[in-house]
């Protein structure tokens, strides 16, 4: 086995990412409902026509517009449209990315344990080459789903569930 180890171990999570198309989503959902909350508190209190009204003001313009807005409007609508923010911001958050790129984004200390932990899913075994540990990992279904199980444990201490992508 080479020096670089990680870069094959790299290599084979890219190989699996592409034949499982794994994608990586954000679980967090105490930080969106937390989001979805505050919008809909600011959709209260500023009103949907005084959210818009601030994309073509000034600062000061658009507290009174939103202030004035605010007073003649429904609460049902106020609501509403904070919701709806709340509710777009939570999406975004908890959008889904590449597991590629999300590993990309690990420290040096999580993209480590990460291959390690792959790496201890192969059982001792010294492959020669990166071709070598490809095909030895996608001849075995067990192998695979070993380390795709493990793949799933590690990112979701993360917070982030590891889903093929439909």
């Amino acid at each position: 086995m080479k020096e670089k180890w990680t870069d094959d171990i790299r290599e084979l999570i890219t190989a699996l990412t592409e034949k499982f198309n794994l994608i990586v989503r954000n679980s967090n959902l105490m930080t969106g409902l937390g989001i979805g909350a505050t919008s809909a508190g600011l959709g209260v209190f500023l009103g949907p026509v005084g959210v818009l009204a601030g994309i073509k003001q000034t600062i000061t313009t658009q507290i009174s517009c939103c202030i004035q807005q605010t007073n003649k409007q429904k609460p049902f609508l106020m609501v509403f449209s904070g919701a709806a923010l709340g509710g777009v911001v939570s999406v975004w958050m908890n959008g889904e990315r590449s597991l590629i790129e999300v590993i990309k984004d690990l420290s040096t200390d999580a993209l480590l344990r990460l291959y390690t932990g792959v790496k201890e899913r192969l059982d001792g075994w010294v492959w020669p080459c990166p071709d070598a540990l490809l095909e030895k990992v996608f001849s075995s279904e067990s192998l695979q789903k070993n380390i795709t199980d493990f793949l799933e444990r590690f990112f979701k201490t993360l917070h982030m569930v590891v889903v093929p992508k439909m």
